[in-house]
């Protein structure tokens, strides 16, 4: 699996303002599904399963995303597929 974590900062202060990972697949075997469904419990248990979901479907394509929200944070988790789920990522935005 192919993991890339990103990081986004003010420059006015050099606070952390984003953090993205995002996770494609690789031909090793490793399963996005099981790490999105991992990633999903996961906020679910830490912000009380509050999940908000969406769900597009396209030719050739299709995404699903949940959202999580508080006083401090937003979190946004894809899962982009074609015939396969192929790429996830989870962004993490701080208010």
């Amino acid at each position: 699996m192919n993991t890339v974590v990103s990081y986004f900062f003010t420059e006015k202060d050099s606070i952390v303002r984003l953090v993205e990972y995002a996770w494609n697949t690789m031909k090793d075997g490793d399963s996005i599904s099981e790490l999105y469904k991992y990633n999903e419990e996961y906020f679910n248990q830490y912000f009380k399963n509050q999940a908000k979901h969406k769900s597009e479907v396209h030719p050739g394509w299709k995404q699903k995303m949940t959202t999580w929200e508080n006083d401090s944070i937003n979190i946004f988790h894809f899962i982009l597929s074609h015939d396969e789920p192929e790429r996830t990522r989870v962004i993490i935005r701080f208010k």
